[in-house]
């Protein structure tokens, strides 16, 4: 009979134990087949990411190889053989299409040859790259021209 009084006073105390605990714990139920649900109540916020441009825009292609056609096409210039500059350019932007030095060298070999509304939309479509410091004031300094 003691050890009946010993059990019951163990197990009130357990009792009273587990009913003064601060935040009650929520067991989840399952049905028959029904796995339970297990998600937390709130989702944590996505993690965000500020997008700030560089300083230095980033091409997707070799910088060198459209830095040889560049080269390449100021030579032709410099020689009087304009077409073939012009070729080098059109090769400089069909590999890097989003570098604005091709577009600004197209611009300023067309105000040369006297081209002036095709210059113009070089002129934009240079600065619409998001060029470098230098280059944009070269571009805007040759929008003026215009």
């Amino acid at each position: 009979m003691a050890s009946w009084k010993k059990y019951g006073a163990i197990i009130s105390l357990l009792a009273l134990i587990a009913g003064c605990s601060s935040s009650p714990q929520q067991v989840p139920v399952s049905t028959a087949g029904q796995q339970p649900n297990l998600k937390p109540k709130t989702a944590p916020a996505p993690a965000t990411k500020s997008i700030t441009p560089s300083s230095t825009p980033q091409y997707s292609a070799s910088n060198s190889a459209v830095d040889s056609l560049l080269a390449k096409s100021s030579q032709s210039k410099g020689k009087g053989r304009y077409a073939e500059a012009e070729a080098y350019i059109e090769r400089a932007i069909a590999i890097a299409p989003t570098n604005p030095a091709p577009y600004a060298d197209l611009a300023q070999l067309k105000y040369s040859l006297g081209d002036l509304a095709s210059a113009k939309q070089w002129v934009y479509k240079a600065l619409s790259l998001q060029p470098s410091w230098s280059l944009r004031r070269s571009l805007q300094s040759l929008l003026k021209k215009l």
